[in-house]
């Protein structure tokens, strides 16, 4: 399944009563039906916030710092005091039969975009907003090799200035990393690492999401949360791309499932 959502924001959100001022009871549209990736009633499209629980679908973070809400719930609104965001781009890998998005085959019942193999790469592109506040994933490791290996997802300004959030390993290393990676006409830069496993394995479950400086107010971020844990650790890098036009998934020496790729963007 791929949902593209551009607008200015998702139906469902909440209102509010004008005879007492309470919120008012919503349940999803008619017609709104399908797949509910986060569990919480709402079918994906037509959910505020898809990955993240909210079946309040509360959207009042704009509207009580005197802004006009914009469509994003506050549970996964990137800036949710700040009217304008809107939730750009979605591709929901819920399917239970095989699929073809961007020319990346999945398994049929995989339930995710199956990328990788164990002797090379895997990818699958994306038209990127312009405008990033956040990117969101959450995939799951199948297998992987003994070499060297990462996965993640780039976001791309060009040849010249691009950011991957990426988790990589190799023999030798004390334990898998996740990361910032800068590419520019300059070099790579890298943050901090944040240790992960003590190596990258299948059954491995992780979710990763990278704030932007718009949401930051200065540096990019990358939040790293295993899944099977609930260990949640960030990391940030003084990175300023003012405009992001396309990018990839990708896994690389692993077969990986990406369960599902989430873009947030401002206007």
């Amino acid at each position: 399944m791929f949902l593209a959502v551009a607008g200015c924001g998702r139906l469902g959100f909440d209102t509010v009563d004008p005879a007492d001022g309470a919120l008012a009871e919503l349940e999803p549209p008619p017609g709104c039906e399908g797949p509910d990736e986060d569990g919480d009633r709402w079918p994906d499209a037509c959910d505020n916030c898809p990955v993240d629980p909210n079946s309040d679908q509360h959207d009042l973070g704009e509207d009580e710092a005197g802004e006009i809400a914009d469509g994003v719930g506050d549970a996964c609104d990137p800036r949710p005091a700040l009217a304008g965001d809107f939730i750009g781009l979605v591709e929901m890998h819920n399917d239970e039969g095989a699929y073809n998005l961007y020319d990346a085959y999945s398994l049929s019942g995989t339930g995710a975009l199956r990328l990788g193999s164990l002797t090379g790469p895997g990818s699958a592109s994306y038209v990127s907003p312009p405008r990033v506040t956040r990117v969101d994933t959450t995939y799951t490791i199948v297998d992987s090799s003994n070499l060297l290996q990462w996965m993640g997802v780039w976001t791309d300004n060009g040849p010249n200035d691009s950011m991957f959030l990426e988790s990589t390993w190799q023999p030798g290393l004390p334990a898998s990393v996740w990361r910032i990676k800068e590419s520019s006409s300059s070099g790579d830069r890298y943050s901090t690492d944040i240790s992960g496993p003590l190596r990258l394995g299948a059954g491995q479950r992780f979710r990763v999401v990278g704030d932007t400086e718009r949401v930051s107010g200065t540096d990019q971020k990358l939040t790293w949360t295993d899944r099977v844990t609930g260990t949640s650790v960030s990391t940030s890098l003084a990175l300023q791309i003012p405009r992001f036009n396309s990018g990839f998934l990708e896994g690389y020496r692993a077969i990986v499932d990406f369960e599902y790729f989430v873009t947030y963007a401002v206007r």
